[in-house]
C-alpha cells in the first residue's frame, strides 16, 4: 500500500516565528529556506514557508529576538511578527478548539448557532429564538 507521508520537525521552544508580506516568488519551500540561509548567514533561520497558498512567507528563527529585515535575491524585505490565528469553536463558544474537535455534546447534535445551546438551530432563513 503506497500512501503519502507527510512529516515536520517542530519548532525549538527558544524559537520566533515572523512573517514577511507580499513576497513575489513562486519557489518552493525547501528552495525558500536554502536562498534565506544562504543570503543571511548571520541570522539563526530555522525554517521558511509559505503562508498557505498566499504570496507571504513565515520565517522561524532561533532565539527570541526578530530580524527588522531579511535578505532575500537582491531584496531587503521587512520582517513583522507573526502571530497565530486563535482556534474558536463556533459549537459551545469557546477558544482552545474548533467545532470539529469539540469536547461539549456529541457528535451529530446540533447546537444553537447564537448561543451554543442545545437547542436546535432555526431553518435557513428564519431567526434564532434563543437570547444571546
Amino acid at each position: 500500500m503506497n500512501l503519502p507521508v507527510a512529516t515536520y520537525v517542530p519548532a525549538p521552544d527558544d524559537s520566533y516565528r515572523g512573517v514577511v508580506y507580499k513576497a513575489y516568488t513562486d519557489e518552493r519551500d525547501h528552495d525558500l529556506q536554502a536562498q534565506f540561509m544562504k543570503k543571511n548567514s548571520d541570522i539563526p533561520l530555522v525554517n521558511a514557508r509559505r503562508l498557505d497558498s498566499s504570496k507571504h512567507l513565515v520565517i522561524t528563527f532561533a532565539g527570541h529576538k526578530l530580524p527588522v529585515t531579511i535578505h532575500f535575491r537582491c531584496f531587503s524585505l521587512e520582517v513583522h511578527s507573526f502571530r497565530e490565528r486563535p482556534e474558536a469553536c463556533f459549537k459551545c463558544r469557546k477558544l482552545g478548539h474548533r467545532r470539529d474537535v469539540c469536547p461539549l455534546p456529541g457528535p451529530g447534535i446540533p447546537n444553537c448557532r447564537r448561543c451554543g445551546g442545545d437547542s436546535p438551530p432555526p431553518p435557513l432563513g428564519e431567526q434564532p429564538t434563543c437570547t444571546p
